[in-house]
C-alpha cells in the first residue's frame, strides 16, 4: 500500500488548489472530478497542454467552457470531496507509489482521472459538453505517457467503477 503521506508535485498541488478554488468561488458544496479536470487545466502542465495541442483544442478555450458549464450555487462553506474525487487521488497516489516515484505526479493525476471517468456521474458528461472525446484523450495521453500497469493497483481493482487502458 502506498504511503499516504506521498506529496504532490507542485504541479499537482497547484491543480488540486485550484479545483478546491474553484468548486468554492463557484459556491458549489462538493469537491468533483469536474472541479479536479479544471485545476488540471488550470495548471497547464506539459502533458495536459501536449494532449490538447494534439486534440486541436484550446485550453483557454476550454477553461472558460468550463466556467459557464459548471453553475455556480449557493454554497457559503468550503466544499467536501466526493467519493470519485477522493478515489482520483487515492489512484494517483497508487501510480505513483508503483512507479517508484516519491510524489504524486501529472500523469499520475491525469491518468487516475481518465481511467475512473466512468465511474463519475458529472466528468464524462461536462466532456462532452466541451467537445473533448475521452476515447481519443485517451489515446493522445498513451502516446506521451504509456498507460500504468494496474495489477497492482489497490485503488483500481477487477470489477471496480471506471475503465482500464486500450
Amino acid at each position: 500500500m502506498p504511503p499516504m503521506d506521498c506529496p504532490f508535485d507542485p504541479l499537482v498541488a497547484k491543480a488540486c488548489a485550484a479545483a478546491e478554488e474553484f468548486a468554492r468561488r463557484k459556491r458549489r458544496p462538493l469537491l468533483e472530478t469536474t472541479h479536479l479536470f479544471f485545476g488540471l487545466l488550470q495548471a497547464r502542465g506539459p502533458l495536459v497542454e501536449k494532449a490538447f495541442r494534439a486534440l486541436g483544442k484550446s485550453l483557454d478555450e476550454a477553461l472558460g467552457q468550463l466556467e459557464q458549464v459548471v453553475s455556480a450555487g449557493s454554497f457559503t462553506a468550503d466544499p467536501e470531496k466526493t467519493l470519485n474525487y477522493q478515489d482520483c487521488q487515492r489512484l494517483a497516489l497508487d501510480l505513483a507509489w508503483q512507479a517508484r516515484s516519491n510524489t504524486v505526479r501529472e500523469q499520475d493525476l491525469l491518468w487516475a482521472l481518465v481511467l475512473k471517468a466512468r465511474a463519475s456521474q458529472t466528468f464524462p458528461e461536462v466532456c462532452q459538453q466541451l467537445g473533448l472525446d475521452l476515447d481519443r484523450f485517451k489515446k493522445v495521453l498513451e502516446q506521451q505517457h504509456p498507460c500504468p500497469n494496474l495489477s497492482g493497483s489497490m485503488s483500481f481493482r477487477a470489477g471496480a467503477p471506471g475503465d482500464g487502458c486500450p
